[in-house]
């Protein structure tokens, strides 16, 4: 993906509603006032208040898989949404209306607004990286796809990005450097089925959630008290097999 870190900036047209649609559409301008207490502060009211949530984040375009590692990538992304503009930049996110909405130190957001991501994520420590590597693969879990058999490799830009930075491998969007945890997944609705992608051109091994449709959980085991087989790994002696997980049943001494 170095055409989206090396870009300065990227367009997100999240106002359109697919990709023949416009969005660059004329707007109702609301009514606002400026008030000015006796100090002499000016304070701005309108009728158009900044809904980020609304506009960005729950648009269409966000619920697109291949979106998720163009989001984490940018450096700083300006959102055309339905009702205002905004600007996402490693130091926050401000609205046409001239607010500015707060950060959430050490939140997936405040990962994610990282303009050299994952910088920030190395230094936030095990339990925080660990959730936010969890929080990552749900949401990518549930979002939408044109074609299922692309949910191996929408993902595998970014992926390869923060396994590299961590110094861990990376298989199926499951993390080498928390391995145990990260194959603990499970069905998002455990009333509902996942059905098995038949992908054509390759093999994905049945302990990833990439093998799968639909969107997932994680087991939620009190952080440092689960017995871990210490044996447990990826495959490195075979380089081009990719399903095998290695372990020791029974060591003889």
């Amino acid at each position: 993906m170095p055409l989206l870190t090396s870009a300065y900036c990227t367009i997100a047209a999240t106002s359109a509603d697919d990709s023949y649609a416009r969005f660059l559409t004329e707007r109702q301008s609301g009514d606002y006032v400026y008030i000015q207490d006796d100090s002499g502060r000016q304070v701005y009211v309108g009728t158009d208040i900044a809904d980020f949530d609304n506009d960005v984040e729950k648009a269409r375009l966000n619920t697109r898989a291949w979106v998720m590692q163009e989001r984490f990538l940018s450096r700083r992304t300006i959102y055309f949404g339905k009702n205002q503009m905004y600007w996402e930049c490693g130091e926050g996110i401000y609205c046409e209306d001239l607010t500015q909405l707060i950060k959430e130190r050490g939140s997936p957001k405040d990962f994610r607004l990282d303009p050299r991501f994952p910088s920030l994520l190395l230094r936030s420590g095990i339990k925080p990286t660990l959730s936010f590597l969890e929080d990552l693969v749900k949401d990518y879990s549930k979002r939408g796809l044109s074609e299922p058999t692309d949910r191996a490799i929408a993902l595998s830009g970014l992926a390869a990005r923060i396994a590299e930075a961590l110094g861990c491998p990376e298989k199926y969007g499951v993390f080498g450097l928390y391995l145990h945890r990260s194959l603990l997944w499970q069905r998002y609705d455990l009333q509902c089925t996942m059905e098995r992608i038949d992908y054509k051109s390759r093999d994905v091994p049945s302990w990833s959630w990439m093998a799968y449709n639909g969107g997932i959980d994680f087991m939620n085991p009190d952080f440092g008290k689960m017995k871990v087989f210490k044996n447990l790994h990826f495959d490195f002696k075979h380089k081009n097999d990719k399903l095998s997980l290695i372990t020791k049943a029974l060591e003889l001494s």
